[in-house]
């Protein structure tokens, strides 16, 4: 009898453990460094010689760029180590609209730093284990160490003005002259923080109306725009305007202002002068960049200047106007494709198969609630692989389907983790119908 009772605890003890096993989640999001590219930059002019960063060190940036920030400020007395730009391979940038981040890495003692900065965006800085990031130069200092605090005037490079030139070679050499305000090219060196601000302001008019601007623009600052070459651009069309536009990293950057003299008449002459500048700017100095003066006739219309500042924080109750740039998705994405993303080329429809973000919230919570493990069956499907992805972290599955009379079984194979997961739920069908229209 005793031998009973111990016979049948243990059955009902191996029962209630095996019962308690979770079994495993489906969705499982990690940041695939195979995924992104880290890519170092100096000099735009020279050959690049650094290396490339491994995949450990790409995994390790990509978590410390897109996880929570926080508040650092980086210590005075910095060596500024090397750079690099963090992108997505072109097929998952397709899908998320993901834009890039610049990355910078600071020394200071024994400690460092990354300082992150996604396109158009302020950055912020974070603390960092060297050991993290392979061939990371830890005591070496750039030869353009960033003065603290301080903008300072630089002569212009003797090439920039002729590469300005070669950047528009599509253009006769008059209509250049024309457009391109060439002596007006500035050279500033940039602290690593604060924001430059310009106004553009009517001094004196013939009508007696003086304005004051109602916003500025401002650059925000940051390591990796160490230096910034400014020019004034004419437009026409009748049209007496200015673009006060830079040598950007980005082109999408380098637009300042657009538009600060705008005089609607073509019969407006104008004349621009270059005020010299002091050979450096203390935070919140302000200067005369530029002033500009509109006739017609031999008389006075308006007289305007264009002001540069430099200020540590954004003053307050300043409205600042940016360029115009499309929101950034975010959130969860997904797309049934024929190869891997990780490759450099580019998928096109119909080897990728993009779905709506409804329809990838609903696989993201098919995978998280309705997804069970199970025995693979079924053949692969035409589109073979299916990405999941929500902010940095992805995940990747190779799909089998299984035809059935009424409907068709989706079972997802995780090969990192070598288990497959059947899909369920009350949405299973809305989503294989997108991302496999007629079983692709």
């Amino acid at each position: 009898m005793k031998r009973n009772m111990f016979t049948l605890l243990m059955a009902i003890s191996t029962l209630l453990l095996t019962g308690c096993a979770s079994s495993p989640a489906a969705l499982k999001l990690e940041v695939d460094p195979k995924l992104w590219r880290a890519e170092h930059f100096g000099d735009m002019n020279e050959t690049d010689s650094r290396p490339a960063l491994g995949e450990k060190s790409i995994a390790y940036l990509v978590e410390a760029c897109t996880s929570k920030k926080e508040s650092i400020k980086l210590p005075d007395d910095h060596r500024v180590l090397d750079s690099y730009y963090l992108t997505r391979k072109p097929s998952l940038m397709m899908m998320t609209d993901y834009s890039y981040s610049m990355v910078t890495f600071f020394g200071a003692g024994e400690n460092f730093y990354v300082y992150c900065r996604e396109r158009q965006k302020d950055g912020f800085y974070k603390r960092i284990d060297p050991d993290k990031i392979s061939g990371l130069r830890r005591g070496e200092q750039k030869d353009d160490q960033l003065s603290p605090n301080k903008v300072t005037l630089l002569p212009v490079k003797p090439e920039a003005k002729r590469e300005l030139v070669e950047q528009n070679r599509f253009m006769k050499e008059d209509e250049i002259n024309q457009i391109f305000e060439i002596d007006t090219m500035t050279r500033f060196s940039l602290p690593a923080e604060g924001h430059l601000l310009m106004t553009a302001e009517v001094i004196e008019s013939a009508d007696g109306l003086i304005n004051k601007p109602e916003y500025v623009y401002h650059v925000p600052l940051a390591p990796t725009l160490n230096e910034l070459t400014l020019w004034l651009r004419s437009d026409g069309d009748g049209v007496n305007g200015l673009t006060v536009e830079s040598g950007g990293f980005y082109p999408d950057e380098r637009t300042i202002m657009t538009n600060p003299v705008a005089y609607f008449d073509e019969g407006i002459n104008k004349k621009i002068k270059l005020l010299p500048l002091p050979p450096s700017l203390n935070a919140d100095d302000e200067v005369v960049f530029a002033e500009v003066t509109l006739k017609k006739d031999g008389d006075m219309v308006q007289k305007i200047q264009v002001r540069l500042r430099y200020s540590l924080e954004l003053p307050e109750g300043t409205v600042t106007e940016q360029p115009s740039f499309p929101e950034r998705k975010v959130g969860v994405y997904a797309a049934a494709h024929k190869t891997s993303l990780s490759t450099d080329g580019q998928l096109v429809y119909p080897d990728i198969n993009i779905v709506t973000t409804e329809t990838a919230k609903k696989l993201y919570v098919a995978l998280k609630k309705d997804a069970t493990e199970a025995d693979r069956l079924g053949e692969l499907a035409e589109l073979p692989y299916l990405t999941i992805g929500d902010g940095a972290k992805t995940q990747q599955f190779e799909v089998y389907l299984h035809p059935r009379m009424k409907k068709t079984d989706v079972y997802l194979y995780d090969r990192k983790r070598d288990l497959t997961f059947k899909l369920g739920g009350e949405d299973m069908k809305s989503i294989t119908d997108e991302l496999w229209p007629e079983g692709r």
